[in-house]
C-alpha cells in the first residue's frame, strides 16, 4: 500500500520547522553491517514496546548519479527528516537546486523501497495531486508499516524526484541515519545484549 502525504507540500522555500534544530546538528553517515543489524533491532524494539519514544534523524544527498541507470544532470539536493517512534511518523523536508533538466512532473516525488543501486516500488507519494512537486518543501508520512520502519533504519528507502525529461527519475537519494541516530542504535544494541545475558 502506498502512503499519501498528509498536509501540504507547499510551494517555494521550505520554512523552518521544529525538526530543524535536530537536523542542523547532524551530518550524513553510512552504516556498516553491524550498525545495520543494530538499526533493525532498534526499529523492532521501538515498534514492539512502544516505550522510550525518541526522535531519530535521517538525511539524504540527492543527485542523478544515484538513479538506476545514472542520469547526467547538474541538479542536486538534500533531504532531512525525523522519525518519531511515539507517533510513528517520518517528517521530512527537501531542497532541490533549480537547474533540473526537466520540469517537476508526473509520476511525481516519492519514497521508494530499495537499497543503493536498486529500483523498488513506491511506498510513499508526496507529490501534488497532478504529479508536480516544489523544488523545496516538506511532508509527513504517518502510520508507517513495521517493515518500512525497519527499511528506514537499515538504509532500505530512497527518495526519487521525477521530471518530464526523466520520467523514471532525474535525481534520487538514499535515506540514511545521521551519526546521532547511529549512536542511539548502538546504545539500543548494548541494552539488548545486556537483557539477553540476564
Amino acid at each position: 500500500m502506498v502512503g499519501r502525504a498528509h498536509g501540504s507540500c507547499g510551494r517555494g522555500r521550505a520554512e523552518s520547522t521544529p525538526i530543524q534544530p535536530f537536523l542542523e546538528r547532524n551530518k550524513p553517515m553510512h552504516l556498516r553491517s553491524s550498525s545495520t543489524l543494530a538499526a533493525a533491532g532498534l526499529a523492532l524494539t521501538v515498534l514492539s514496546t512502544g516505550a522510550g519514544a525518541d526522535l531519530f534523524t535521517f538525511t539524504a544527498v540527492i543527485n542523478g548519479a544515484q538513479e538506476v541507470p545514472p542520469v547526467d544532470t547538474p541538479a542536486t539536493g538534500t533531504l532531512s527528516g525525523v522519525y518519531d517512534s511515539n507517533l510513528n511518523t517520518f517528517s521530512f523536508e527537501w531542497d532541490i537546486t533549480d537547474n533540473l533538466i526537466g520540469n517537476p512532473a508526473s509520476p511525481g516525488a516519492h519514497i521508494h523501497l530499495g537499497g543503493f543501486g536498486v529500483n523498488g516500488p513506491i511506498v510513499f507519494d508526496f507529490a501534488e495531486p497532478d504529479g508536480t512537486w516544489p523544488l523545496s518543501g516538506s511532508a509527513v508520512w504517518e502510520d508507517i508499516e513495521p517493515d518500512l520502519v525497519t527499511a528506514l533504519f537499515t538504509e532500505g528507502l530512497y527518495v526519487n524526484f521525477h521530471t518530464d525529461a526523466f520520467p523514471p527519475g532525474e535525481v534520487r537519494g538514499q535515506i540514511v541515519p545521521t551519526p546521532a541516530t547511529v549512536g542511539l542504535m548502538g546504545l539500543a544494541g548494548l541494552a539488548s545484549a545486556r537483557r539477553r545475558r540476564s
